[in-house]
């Protein structure tokens, strides 16, 4: 990317990078990626908060990133806050980050999808026909990617390092399952008399101080029927 700015961050003016999130958690942990003290807040013309900082480019000089809490989820509000930052700000690129849900079975954390086609999901009507239960009718108005954008993506796919990409994600919880029961086979069982098979097993937890020195201080011990 080019440094559009050109200038520090602590001066005002248009930035290169423009970050949302829709939770102040995630706000919270993208400014702490880089270490929060490097970041200077600064209010909007609407009076909103959000936060700048400078990083160095492989090209040479600083890029300018902003980071902003949309203030609450949902599209409309990403659409009003993010149109009122955008005009202000005039970045050169705008993403959003956080936490997104998925399938499980089709995906996991660290995985790098691009969506070819975007639609709201809550646009439509619902019809309630007497005696019979409301069905709501999606309307699907498709916004679709470039293609210019879509074979490049493509293109990246190829060209992305997929090993080292891979050792950077954190594991499946597949994987952590698998883990999980591996690390328990290798602990030593312990027999409870009295303890039949299928019967629940109601553990106090007791404070993190004491859990802790008991951990330090205990074997490892897995349980037995």
């Amino acid at each position: 990317m080019n440094n559009k700015t050109g200038r520090p961050a602590s001066e005002p003016g248009p930035v290169d990078v423009l970050i949302v999130t829709a939770v102040q958690d995630e706000l919270d942990g993208l400014l702490a990626i880089s270490g929060r003290e490097g970041w200077i807040e600064t209010r909007d013309l609407g009076g909103f908060r959000y936060y700048l900082r400078s990083l160095p480019s492989e090209r040479g000089g600083q890029l300018v990133f902003a980071a902003a809490w949309l203030g609450q989820m949902g599209e409309r509000t990403a659409a009003l806050r993010g149109q009122q930052l955008v005009t202000e700000l005039e970045p050169e690129c705008l993403a959003m980050c956080g936490i997104c849900a998925g399938d499980p079975k089709k995906v996991a954390r660290g995985d790098v999808i691009v969506a070819d086609q975007l639609y709201p999901f809550d646009e439509g009507k619902r019809v309630a026909e007497p005696g019979k239960e409301a069905v709501f009718y999606h309307a699907i108005r498709t916004f679709d990617l470039q293609a210019t954008w879509k074979t490049d993506a493509a293109y990246m796919a190829r060209e992305l390092d997929l090993k080292a990409l891979a050792e950077a994600r954190p594991p499946s919880l597949l994987a952590q399952r698998r883990w999980l029961l591996q690390q328990g086979r290798q602990l030593p069982r312990l027999r409870l008399p009295g303890l039949r098979r299928g019967a629940p097993l109601v553990l106090a937890e007791a404070p993190r101080a004491q859990t802790r020195a008991r951990a330090a201080r205990s074997p490892r011990l897995a349980f037995a029927p």
